[in-house]
């Protein structure tokens, strides 16, 4: 498995352990917290480009 592979992985992952965390929370704030947790992922993995 090539590098890119393992990252992109790591982030469906991430996105699925976020989605679990706010359905637990079942709130305003969990999903807050989601979405600021996406963004960062995205902004780390679109700033390795």
């Amino acid at each position: 498995m090539s590098p890119h592979e393992k990252t992109a992985i790591r982030i469906i992952a991430a996105a699925f352990a976020v989605i679990v965390v706010g359905q637990f929370l079942r709130g305003i704030f969990g999903y807050l917290v989601a979405l600021v947790v996406l963004c960062l992922l995205a902004i780390r993995f679109l700033g390795r480009r």
